[in-house]
C-alpha cells in the first residue's frame, strides 16, 4: 500500500475506518447511541467490516438491547 492510500483510509469520510473509530470513541466514552449509530454509518459502507460489526453488538448491549447485541455479534 503506498502512502496516499494509506492517507486516504484516514482522510476520507467515507472510509468505514472512520466511523470505526468514531464509534469505539463514543463506546469509551459511555455514548452506547452514538457508537450504535457510528457503527450503522461503516455498515452501510461495507456490510462485512468486523470492526463495526463487534462495534453494533457492544453499542446494542451497553444500551441494554441484549437479544440484538447478541445477533449483531454472532454474524
Amino acid at each position: 500500500m503506498s502512502a496516499d492510500n494509506g492517507s486516504q483510509l484516514w482522510s476520507d469520510p467515507l472510509s468505514p475506518l472512520i466511523h470505526g473509530l468514531a464509534g469505539a470513541g463514543f463506546f469509551i466514552l459511555g455514548r452506547f447511541g452514538e457508537a450504535q449509530r457510528a457503527a450503522a454509518q461503516a455498515l452501510e459502507l461495507q456490510g462485512d467490516y468486523l470492526v463495526g460489526l463487534w462495534l453494533r453488538g457492544l453499542a446494542l448491549c451497553g444500551l441494554g438491547r441484549i437479544e440484538e447485541a447478541i445477533e449483531a455479534l454472532e454474524r
